[in-house]
């Protein structure tokens, strides 16, 4: 065998030992090898891996072990098992019932009723009707709990009280509060500061210190005498002329000469009329409205450059304004504006403030009216208009009615303007009769037919249309003219016709169509008309 080579002499070499020969002696095979037997797949592996030839198969991924930790539940919680349970069989489906169903009653229980309610209870109970536990309380929200209705300030300052005592008791201290710890102050310095002191320097240390210069205007090379002749001989921009430097003997933003006073009668006035006097306080509101418009122009700038914003600035005046009123003093106003770098002539803007009734009398002032004039984004109020002109010089002429002075002889000014519309709101309404449609009292013109207009009739000749006899009138009025056509009435027989006239237009008063009607109806015609033109002429005015 071979395990036995080289221990034995073969003394007969052709006859063969017994047993198979399963591999060369020469290679001295051991029994491990023997019993090791390979498939050809298996050595087809072997060569395709050593020739780093791989081929992926698709393997089914592993499932993710249960999550123990809720903190880091994501898609896979454990709802995802009940809600995509595995599939079952249905031997297996019964056994989980009858393990969940200890039960008789969860088979035979009713529709809409608990699963056995009457184990572990007391005789006599109704676990329908009867309940555990305390009673809730619901007099008190938990809206109001959660979100109280109280300021930020107010929830602050609340949550302050006995703050002193949590901090012996629990340690709880406010954020970045400095923890005190009792210490003995005679041998404890709170004050005292360990390690060394740094000397800080402003303009840098070490090389950035010494390669820096002193002066840091920038600078060129010249002459200096061409420098100073040019410095007294020449004027530099932005800068006044003074050879012998007298403006630095004067405050700064001094200004020379006598100021000039702008004329009370400037192009404008003298335009106007000879007898017309210069208003002061259309020319003030000018300088007000001006200066206004320059303020809102500088804070549109901070405002797009982010340097202010102006809702900020508002809950900042809120905040200081400890009555909630809307009010606050100006001084105080004032130097919150210089401190956020809102500048203005307060003096000269202050009369204006008082005109917009934004500046009270008593010196308070209305900050958020104050926030909505500077407000860029907002527009500014409307302003009155002002009649710095009297009427006696509000007249309008060419030079070619100045020439023929054809305004002097006509009279237009009782003449209804051009393009007048139809329905005539600039008379009184007259009373609508019986008979008479609604179109045709919105469309009365001068005259109301095209036939009274061929054939006029002699209240048309006068001037009267038929709106004058629909129009309410008083009863001074009605009376006066019947009596000058001839109706002598008593008082008592005037007044029951003046009362049903009324009564029948339901406007207040009574039309002179209407009283005729009425006479006509009680009274005969009068024998004898007594007509003055002059006095209809005084209740018609209009009457050519």
């Amino acid at each position: 065998m071979a395990g036995n080579y080289g221990k034995y002499i073969d003394r007969m070499p052709p006859i063969c030992a017994a047993g198979k020969v399963f591999e060369d002696p020469l290679t001295r095979a051991s029994v491990a090898k023997t019993f090791k037997e390979y498939t050809v797949e298996e050595v087809i592996d072997t060569l395709k891996s050593n020739a780093h030839i791989v081929k992926e198969e698709f393997k089914d991924p592993l499932p993710k072990p249960p999550i123990d930790n809720k903190n880091f539940y994501r898609t896979n919680t454990e709802i995802s098992g009940i809600l995509k349970p595995g599939v079952s069989t249905r031997y297996q489906t019964l056994l989980d019932e009858l393990d969940e169903t200890t039960h008789d009653s969860f088979w035979n229980k009713e529709l809409g009723k608990q699963n056995d309610p009457t184990p572990a209870l007391p005789k006599g109970m109704v676990p329908v009707l009867e309940r555990f536990g305390k009673k809730n309380d619901y007099s008190v929200k938990a809206c109001d709990i959660v979100n109280p209705c109280k300021t930020p300030y107010e929830v602050l300052t609340e949550s302050q009280v006995g703050h002193e005592m949590y901090v012996k008791s629990h340690g709880d201290y406010n954020p970045s509060e400095r923890l005190h710890r009792n210490y003995e102050s005679p041998p404890f310095d709170s004050k005292k500061r360990f390690g060394r002191r740094y000397n800080y320097d402003y303009r840098g240390i070490w090389v950035k210190c010494a390669c820096t210069w002193h002066i840091r205007k920038p600078y060129i090379h010249c002459n200096k005498r061409i420098t100073d002749f040019a410095k007294h001989t020449k004027h530099f921009l932005g800068k006044p002329f003074a050879p012998n430097h007298n403006i630095d003997r004067v405050p700064k933003n001094h200004a020379f000469g006598k100021p000039t006073d702008r004329p009370n009668f400037s192009v404008a006035e003298l335009l106007k009329g000879p007898n017309y006097e210069p208003c002061m306080f259309l020319r003030d509101m000018h300088s007000w409205v001006a200066m206004l418009s320059k303020l809102r122009i500088i804070v549109k700038k901070k405002v797009s450059k982010g340097y202010l914003a102006l809702n900020d600035f508002l809950k900042t005046l809120k905040y200081y304004d400890k009555e909630k009123s809307g009010l606050m003093a100006k001084d105080q106003l004032y130097d919150f504006c210089e401190k956020n770098n809102i500048l203005f002539s307060t003096v000269d803007l202050e009369p204006f403030f008082k005109l917009l009734n934004v500046l009270h009398d008593d010196g308070m002032i209305d900050y958020k009216k104050f926030v909505d004039l500077i407000d860029p984004n907002l527009r500014p109020p409307e302003l009155m208009p002002v009649k710095d002109v009297p009427e006696s010089c509000l007249y309008y002429i060419t030079s070619a009615e100045e020439l023929s002075r054809d305004h002097l002889l006509v009279d237009n000014s009782k003449l209804p303007t051009a393009g007048n519309p139809s329905f005539r709101t600039d008379l009184a309404r007259p009373y609508k009769t019986e008979g008479i449609h609604k179109a045709d009292m919105d469309s009365l013109p001068n005259f109301t037919t095209m036939k009274t207009v061929i054939n006029p009739s002699i209240y048309t000749r006068y001037g009267l249309t038929f709106r004058d006899f629909f129009l309410p009138r008083k009863a001074e009025v009605i009376r006066k003219l019947f009596e000058k056509i001839g109706y002598m009435l008593p008082d008592e027989a005037f007044q029951n016709l003046w009362n049903e006239g009324v009564e029948h237009d339901g406007t207040g008063l009574c039309c002179v169509d209407t009283f005729k009607k009425l006479l006509e109806k009680y009274y005969p015609p009068p024998a004898q008309l007594r007509v003055d033109e002059t006095d209809c002429r005084d209740i018609f005015p209009h009457i050519v």
